[in-house]
């Protein structure tokens, strides 16, 4: 599991990796309704803690950065 993305550089980075490990496999956005989030707890809404990040002039929020949350996976052959 990953939850910590800043942006699209660090993403692009993350799904060229993913490609290495898995390159017959795509990064899909996860259905509200998939098993993963009713297994223990029904998780019906998408949330996002937003961090800090540090630029040169000081500590600022990612909230601009961030406009939403998104839950992504990679299904193998046994996922609905």
């Amino acid at each position: 599991m990953l939850d910590d993305f800043w942006g699209p550089e660090e993403w692009a980075r993350f799904d060229e990796s993913m490609k290495m490990v898995f390159p017959d496999r795509e990064i899909v956005e996860i259905d509200d309704a998939d098993p993963i989030f009713h297994a223990v707890y029904d998780l019906n809404d998408r949330y996002q803690i937003l961090g800090q990040w540090r630029s040169a002039v000081g500590s600022s929020t990612n909230a601009s950065r961030a406009p939403h949350a998104e839950w992504k996976g990679i299904y193998d052959d046994t996922s609905a």
